[in-house]
């Protein structure tokens, strides 16, 4: 059964239905499935807005056969990972740590109009073809075994002659691996091993293309295998003893395994702990630091050997030069009378020592002799600088009434006073 119109000379047919199968064609006479469309199809999508999509069969080609077309079927979940394709050299195989050869390809690129979402050529450009990275090479990344989601067709059918391989961005993937780094536990960082392409256990700072999954200790593989890894491709911070203090486990008496108190980023290289309470050294030394500082900031030594804090308290101290206050911050320091026992805070007042009741910094610091304060302040024929003050050396009690005169400095002592 045919749908066909005339158009006064001919007849066009237009839809059908056709043997015994009962195939429907719209713009084909040979339909090959239940449904088959030749030509554009309008749909208005109107319904309620999900994430859900719909894929079709065969291979990523948009071009399909006029006759057997494709089916859309339901989207797969199955893949791991999203990967972009790239031409490679012939002996790159999935699994492989890939990084930029010398070598070159011309491709036709194509883009998307971002506003219509259109194809749009980006005219001839050039690209590296991937090889098995080298130690000396920039890493790029891994090649994916199974992608969920693959972008850059475009290099995938111009460069069919250059073995496009798929380059996973993001997920986990299988990483070729060998023993070179010691066996690898999960969490392991993985680098590049000596052999090219081929990943190992990261003891080192340097690049790293994941973190491992899954353990491998090479037990029936002969010392090669495969090992899923998260794709993080990054520089990471690691000294050679590092790993071993984070896969470090110590033995109870009871046989079973001791918590790590050490959390190691190795990232970063950061160390912290991870309980609650002190750390005793026994007796050890902390060797080569670069500086410390305390809780909350309120002390610290860095490492110029300069020491910030709050309050300090010694039983001595040996200097070769003190500073007390200063210029915007001018301050006193405190002395305790010998007799009654009494703090003073002794200052500098135009350029005269003056001693003030009282610890420096309290409200009950006044003036001992505040005359002598007043006089200072009101005396016109201060000492000029570099002189003594007399007030500064003036006292309002005799500390000791025996005391005998002293010899200038260019007088001989001979004689002693005569007595009372």
């Amino acid at each position: 059964m045919e749908f066909s119109n005339w158009d006064g000379s001919a007849r066009t047919v237009r839809m059908g239905i056709y043997g015994t199968s009962g195939n429907v064609g719209i713009g084909t006479t040979s339909p090959g499935t239940l449904l088959a469309v030749q030509g554009a199809v309008s749909m208005f999508l109107q319904g309620t807005v999900t994430t859900n999509g719909v894929c079709h069969t065969g291979n990523a080609t948009d071009a399909a056969d006029s006759t057997v077309g494709r089916q859309l079927v339901v989207c797969s979940g199955a893949g791991v990972d999203i990967a972009e394709w790239y031409p490679t050299k012939s002996d790159v195989a999935v699994g492989d740590i890939i990084a930029p050869s010398s070598e070159t390809m011309e491709y036709q690129a194509k883009g998307n109009d971002p506003v219509q979402g259109t194809e749009v050529s980006l005219g001839t450009q050039k690209i590296s073809l991937l090889k098995k990275a080298e130690r000396s090479d920039t890493i790029l990344g891994i090649v994916s075994t199974a992608p969920f989601k693959t972008f850059g067709t475009d290099i995938r059918a111009y460069a069919s002659s250059t073995r496009p391989r798929p380059v996973a961005l993001s997920g986990r993937v299988p990483v070729n691996v060998n023993l070179e780094g010691g066996e690898i536990h999960i969490g392991d960082r993985i680098a590049l091993s000596s052999v090219a392409g081929v990943g190992t256990k990261a003891t080192t700072s340097g690049m790293t293309v994941g973190v491992a999954l899954e353990g491998f200790d090479g037990t029936g593989d002969g010392g090669t295998g495969k090992v899923m890894t998260f794709v993080n491709l990054g520089y990471a911070r690691l000294d050679a003893a590092i790993p071993d203090l984070v896969s470090n486990k110590e033995t109870k008496s009871d046989g079973e395994l001791a918590t790590n108190a050490w959390i190691v980023d190795q990232q970063s290289g950061k160390v912290s702990v991870s309980f609650m309470g002190d750390i005793n050294m026994q007796g050890n030394a902390i060797l080569d630091v670069g500086k410390i500082t305390g809780y909350l900031g309120k002390w610290s030594i860095d490492e110029g050997g300069t020491l910030m804090a709050v309050k300090v308290i010694t039983d001595e101290l040996i200097a070769q030069k003190v500073t007390v206050g200063s210029a915007t911050v001018p301050s006193g320091i405190t002395l305790y009378d010998e007799v009654t026992k009494a703090p003073y805070c002794v200052k500098i007042v135009s350029g005269a020592v003056v001693p003030q009741a009282g610890a420096c910094g309290t409200s009950s610091a006044v003036a001992a002799i505040p005359d002598l304060v007043s006089s200072l302040e009101t005396k016109s024929d201060l000492p000029a600088g570099g002189e003594t003050s007399t007030i500064a050396t003036t006292t309002t009690a005799t500390l000791d009434t025996t005391a005998t005169s002293t010899p200038t400095t260019s007088e001989t002592a001979t004689s002693t006073p005569p007595a009372p």
